[in-house]
């Protein structure tokens, strides 16, 4: 495993280009996927709770996480029925 200080190496001698943002507030309960992702996507959760399903594995979509999606990665999103989800 990677320690924090080569993954950040790492990560700086990369070279990012944003094709796309934008703002995501779900309403309750709303659900999406599943997707099949063709470019590297990054989410933001900034309020709410939720599930994000990656490549069959369920997360925790909370305040706070970051979660980086590759090339040819399946997602299904779901957000909360009583707190629902707003990410970037």
């Amino acid at each position: 495993m990677l320690k924090l200080g080569e993954i950040m190496r790492q990560l700086n001698q990369m070279t990012f280009s944003v094709l796309l943002t934008g703002h995501v507030k779900c309403t309750p309960g709303w659900k999406n996927g599943p997707r099949l992702h063709q470019f590297n996507t990054l989410w933001l959760v900034a309020k709410g709770k939720g599930t994000f399903h990656i490549d069959g594995a369920a997360y925790p979509a909370e305040p706070g996480k970051l979660f980086f999606i590759a090339p040819h990665m399946t997602t299904d999103r779901q957000s909360d029925d009583n707190d629902p989800l707003e990410y970037y």
